[in-house]
């Protein structure tokens, strides 16, 4: 009798043991990634100048791209259909409310130069530390499209003229020819911005798996 009594106590500690382990199992939380993400983010990550200075470049690359894909296919079709009078209500693109959104994501801020001097002219995009907050991107902007001369070349009409005098009183960007480079765009981008696309597109990628040996 003593020995099956302590059988039965000695399974019934165990079955207690056992269920309290199972009921202390902790739950999976909702939103458990994003959790796990914005933790990440609050996390300080160390990145070197090269990888920022390079990570901004991709950025201010895509959204000028982008900004000039839009302008391509919107001046395009307006100037068709209703000629400079139309296309002046496509312009400009820093404008466009899409091209804002995306300058956004990194704190930047799209502008488009104008009378870029001979010496600082260049066939391809530049970026250096702006301030101790901001990078600046730099690229060249060239009339690569035959609309453009619509309004940039050396035969522009003087009702055009008028219409763009009305809109850009100090407009005298006329004379150009094809291929030839008119401004350049000016992005200010803000180091925080680059910094945190940078932390989420490294949660992003696939970490490497160890070799099993």
């Amino acid at each position: 009798m003593m020995r099956a009594s302590f059988s039965y106590f000695m399974m019934g500690g165990l079955l207690f043991f056992f269920t309290t382990i199972l009921a202390c199992k902790p739950k999976k939380l909702e939103n458990g990634r994003a959790i796990a993400e914005e933790v990440e983010r609050r996390t300080v990550k160390r990145f070197t100048e090269k990888q920022i200075l390079a990570e901004a470049k991709r950025f201010g690359d895509s959204l000028t791209y982008f900004a000039d894909s839009l302008l391509d296919a919107r001046l395009q079709e307006s100037l068709a259909s209703g000629g400079v009078a139309a296309g002046l209500k496509k312009y400009p693109p820093e404008k466009y409310p899409e091209v804002k959104a995306f300058a956004a994501k990194y704190g930047a801020n799209l502008q488009r130069g104008k009378n870029v001097p001979e010496t600082k002219k260049s066939d391809e995009a530049q970026i250096s530390p702006l301030s101790q907050t901001e990078i600046l991107y730099t690229t060249p902007i060239f009339l690569n499209q035959e609309y453009c001369l619509t309004c940039h070349g050396p035969a522009v009409a003087n009702a055009d003229k008028k219409l763009l005098l009305q809109h850009f009183p100090d407009f005298n960007a006329t004379s150009y020819s094809a291929g030839e480079q008119i401004g350049e765009w000016y992005l200010p981008i803000a180091r925080k911005g680059i910094l945190e696309n940078l932390t989420l597109r490294g949660m992003k990628e696939p970490r490497p798996r160890s070799e099993k040996q």
